[in-house]
């Protein structure tokens, strides 16, 4: 049962023009976060109406835990998505005491153009089932500006769509599991981006030993690109997406997917 004490109306509206944005798709995590625990007890989904709201519940068991978290996506077909963002629900009770509103209250999702490419391999057949992901800000320095993560998988075909922040700045990766992952820089390029050939790369390998020489198992070894032409400089608040982890088997041996030529720092 929902709690009639705590329903909450948001409102979604263009970043542009202040408006309300109709048909947005909404998802609401509820969760547990505190420093023992970190965990999604429930997720709906809502559409937004014609004045850009929905409404959402909190049982009330959700509503008396301390450590309650609300948690939102956002998407939209004409809009860049927003990516997950959320609050403790004890803090925006104690803001809203203050006189400010819950954040959610007034949320505005930035206008999207679309990218598209496709991916094939060496050989030159379709590479499906890639992953595909991007990162756009309207303004890349405005730090109080959120940025839109999104991702995608190619089809059949090796083609991808995905949308990223109309006009603004926006960085492309193109995460293979078989074939070298890939940073591009597609500043304010928009529509069809062409073909993208896939490659072999390379591989790291070893073996992880203790103080006494024993191989040991089960050790995460990760590998960051640090250098080289495959590093590039994106210019905006995220991390490069070019790494790869392996987990060391019984005899602590690893082996990496697929990298690009380069330096890499290697954390074990």
């Amino acid at each position: 049962p929902r709690s009639t004490l705590f329903p909450y109306t948001t409102l979604f509206r263009s970043k542009l023009t202040h408006e309300p944005v109709q048909g947005a798709t909404v998802r609401v995590r509820r969760e547990i976060y505190s420093s023992t625990e970190h965990r999604v007890r429930e997720e709906t989904e809502h559409l937004t109406d014609t004045n850009g709201q929905f409404i959402f519940g909190l049982t009330p068991e959700q509503s008396t835990n301390r450590s309650t978290y609300l948690n939102f996506e956002v998407t939209h077909p004409n809009y860049a998505r927003r990516p997950w963002d959320g609050y403790s629900l004890s803090m925006i009770r104690t803001n809203q005491s203050l006189g400010a509103l819950p954040f959610f209250q007034a949320l505005d999702l930035a206008p999207a153009e679309g990218i598209s490419g496709q991916l094939v391999r060496p050989d030159g057949t379709p590479a499906s089932g890639v992953k595909v992901m991007t990162y756009s800000k309207a303004v890349k320095t405005d730090m109080s500006d959120y940025g839109s993560f999104a991702d995608t998988n190619t089809d059949a075909s090796g083609s991808f769509q995905i949308n990223v922040v109309k006009g603004g700045e926006a960085v492309l990766w193109l995460l293979p599991q078989d074939f070298v992952p890939s940073t591009h820089l597609i500043h304010q390029q928009r529509g069809d981006l062409g073909q993208f050939i896939l490659e072999d790369g390379v591989r790291l390998s070893g073996q992880v030993f203790d103080s006494d020489g024993l191989p040991v198992s089960h050790v995460w070894v990760n590998a960051e690109l640090s250098g080289g032409p495959a590093k590039k400089s994106i210019g905006m608040p995220v991390a490069d997406a070019l790494a790869r982890s392996a987990l060391t088997d019984a005899q602590g041996q690893f082996a990496t997917g697929p990298l690009p030529v380069g330096d890499y720092h290697v954390l074990i």
